[in-house]
């Protein structure tokens, strides 16, 4: 089965190395790339539907208001979208659109991160320790904490445990959070560095492949791992 992928934010760093890394996928026959100033080879999105949208999947990873645009397009082409935008926390907006298309969200598009968050309510839950949540980013990162720190935090206090967060913006660090659980005279670290952005593209690729099919709703990869939290 072959797909077409729509790249929102195209002309941004994540957006150039999705249409890198959909060349390693061979269910990609064919990419679009969009962005909110035209240049050459990348388009605005287009404001009427599109043809051809039933096999077809958008990637937004633009700016919180492109992956509002995004949406919007989406829902009018009836087109599942994958939401990986830096700081798009607007959950009614999501809802909204997910009554009408599939939508995945999540704040990192790493698989083996979003496998850490469970183990993070896990660890939460069963031990009674001080929880602090570090998190390290490029210096162009524009929000602090991460949306990926916010995630650890949602996990963790879904446990019903208190946590603290700080955040750092140093030179081009990938990414990097670590979570210290500190209880009386022992201590458990549970980290992850990303050293490549590819690990976040191939991450929403495959999220929107596995999007065929699914009726319209609001998806994690926790609706991929089968884990209910």
């Amino acid at each position: 089965m072959s797909f077409s992928l729509f790249i929102n934010g195209a002309a941004g760093k994540m957006g150039n190395i999705v249409k890198v890394r959909a060349t390693k996928f061979p269910q990609i026959k064919s990419v679009f790339l969009f962005d909110i100033k035209e240049s050459e080879g990348i388009s605005l999105l287009p404001k009427g539907k599109v043809k051809n949208s039933k096999k077809a999947f958008l990637i937004d990873f633009s700016s919180p208001q492109g992956a509002m645009s995004a949406l919007e397009f989406c829902v009018k082409n009836k087109m599942p979208a994958v939401i990986g935008s830096t700081g798009f926390e607007q959950k009614e907006i999501l809802k909204k659109a997910s009554k009408k298309i599939p939508v995945f969200f999540s704040p990192n598009m790493s698989m083996a991160v979003n496998l850490t968050f469970i183990i993070s309510q896990i660890l939460a839950k069963n031990l009674d320790f001080d929880i602090h949540i570090h998190e390290t980013h490029h210096t162009a990162k524009k929000d602090a904490p991460s949306g990926t720190a916010l995630k650890y935090a949602e996990f963790i206090a879904k446990a019903g445990k208190k946590l603290s967060i700080s955040s750092a913006r140093v030179g081009t660090i990938t990414g990097e959070h670590e979570i210290v659980y500190a209880g009386p005279g022992e201590k458990v670290t549970l980290s992850h560095c990303a050293y490549t952005r590819d690990i976040f593209a191939d991450g929403a690729i495959k999220a929107g492949l596995w999007l065929y099919g699914k009726r319209p709703g609001l998806y994690s990869f926790m609706d991929i791992f089968k884990v209910k939290i």
